[in-house]
């Protein structure tokens, strides 16, 4: 379960909005993946993105000592990095976007759950 603190500003501030967009986006992103037949661009944007938010969400659990999220949000930190991207071929990428975007939903879910039950105990 997520800590109380951040759970309490979440419920009182915009933050709920903020970490839906930083939490759904992505995952919008990494279903719409395996179907894009465009440039490579939006795969760098898709990293980028991906990157960037496991980060942010890798620091946000590591305050509270959720190492069961750190560890995905780390391993996708790793396999999504522009820096020294990996070089898999499409159909791993396919998988690899489908389980990320599954996981991102799951951390939602669990943010929202933890939110639902904390305005009920407010009641």
């Amino acid at each position: 379960m997520i800590s109380y603190h951040i759970l309490e500003l979440m419920v009182n501030t915009p933050f709920r909005i903020i970490l839906a967009i930083l939490i759904l986006l992505p995952a919008t992103l990494l279903f719409y993946a395996p179907f894009h037949q465009g440039n490579y661009d939006f795969h760098i944007i898709l990293k980028t993105i991906i990157m960037s938010g496991s980060l942010i969400l890798l620091l946000i659990s590591y305050g509270y000592s959720e190492t069961r999220y750190m560890i995905g949000y780390a391993a996708m930190a790793v396999i999504f990095n522009v820096l020294i991207p990996f070089k898999f071929n499409s159909t791993v990428w396919v998988v690899i976007d489908i389980v990320a975007a599954v996981y991102w939903v799951i951390a939602y879910r669990r943010v929202y759950d933890d939110l639902i039950s904390l305005e009920m105990n407010r009641k």
